[in-house]
């Protein structure tokens, strides 16, 4: 196709921008960007000069257009060309539910309308029209259910997590003794228990002490990390899965978690998270909040300042895509530290 004759000149392509070393470095920062995504994220979109056209996957393109695209392209693309790719990125949770129940209905009248239930006419319902049904609910790993559900014996052991209702779970590691915290850590606890007139029984309201849990299983299928654990680690082999979206008084925050812990009251232990909201300021800025308050794990990534908008000191979060669409169905989050760990215990076992 014959493009640079005088109706359609390639000099007039101001959106043609990503090229020779600006398409270098915009492609370095991709790459960049790996520690900030959590593995819940699936697979990170590589450097694009190199793999781009061998074998760059599916979801790193995905990653890389819908949820690193907003922040990659922000002053670099013409602002005209960057509004207009935003109108990509967002479908509210109320959508997702209005399209999940038309998608329905057009499967159950195209069955009505073309074969009206007839098994001779089976043949004008392919795989893609019934598949529509299940869109949004089909349970992910079925046959994982299913095997505990007839062996009720074979169950994760109980040290290793601990249920604290409404399909949150507390995972390992965690601490097998609890230790006292620091009076700043013991100042915010006290304030967020005087919040709701609730008190701790003797010696405790004076030095409390906690015993962490490095991770909390989520209603949504994902699994919450902390900084207690993550930060014990080299920063090259970590993606980062310790930033989260909170639901508080009806208001969303962002807050990265520094580690989880369990009280009892009135006989029924409840899960709190120690997360430090906003900029991170050590001990200055902290708070707890009931575990229930965590939505989703989100990503935080920093802005690189590249095009002409110079945002220092500033991040980009997001969500993982269909994150809203999960808690219809029944995802769940690989957990390869619980899975090693369970074999561990087998093998000492034996």
């Amino acid at each position: 196709m014959a493009c640079n004759d005088t109706l359609n000149n390639k000099d007039s392509w101001d959106w043609a921008i990503l090229v020779g070393n600006l398409w270098k470095s915009h492609s370095a920062s991709i790459a960049t960007c790996l520690p900030h995504l959590p593995g819940s994220f699936d697979r990170p979109p590589c450097n694009s000069v190199e793999k781009i056209n061998s074998g760059y996957k599916a979801w790193e393109f995905l990653t890389y257009l819908y949820f690193l695209g907003p922040r990659l392209f922000y002053g670099m693309l013409p602002d005209k060309y960057w509004e207009h790719f935003c109108c990509l990125q967002r479908i509210s949770p109320e959508q997702i539910c209005e399209a999940h129940d038309l998608l329905f209905i057009w499967a159950d009248n195209f069955e009505d309308l073309y074969y009206n239930q007839h098994l001779k006419c089976m043949h004008f319902i392919c795989q893609s029209v019934h598949a529509t049904v299940h869109m949004a609910t089909e349970t992910m790993h079925a046959l994982q259910f299913i095997i505990n559900n007839l062996n009720p014996d074979n169950v994760p052991i109980s040290t290793l997590w601990l249920d604290l209702g409404n399909v949150y779970v507390l995972k390992h590691p965690r601490e097998e003794i609890a230790h006292m915290v620091t009076f700043t850590k013991a100042d915010t606890l006290l304030i967020y228990l005087d919040i709701f007139d609730l008190a701790l029984a003797p010696p405790w309201q004076y030095t409390p002490k906690v015993g962490k849990w490095g991770r909390l299983g989520l209603p949504n299928g994902q699994i919450t990390h902390t900084m207690w654990k993550e930060l014990a680690h080299a920063s090259e082999d970590v993606r980062t899965s310790h930033n989260v979206r909170l639901l508080c008084n009806g208001k969303l925050e962002y807050a990265e978690v520094q580690y989880f812990f369990t009280f009892p009251f009135e006989s029924v232990r409840c899960g709190f998270a120690m997360v430090s909201a906003c900029r991170y300021l050590g001990d200055m800025f902290l708070h707890v909040f009931s575990t229930s308050a965590i939505q989703a794990i989100v990503a935080v990534v920093p802005y690189y300042n590249i095009g002409y908008h110079k945002l220092p000191d500033t991040v980009y979060i997001s969500e993982k895509m269909g994150i809203y669409i999960q808690n219809l169905g029944r995802y769940m989050e690989a957990d390869d530290i619980e899975a090693r760990t369970v074999a561990d215990n087998v093998i000492h076992a034996t």
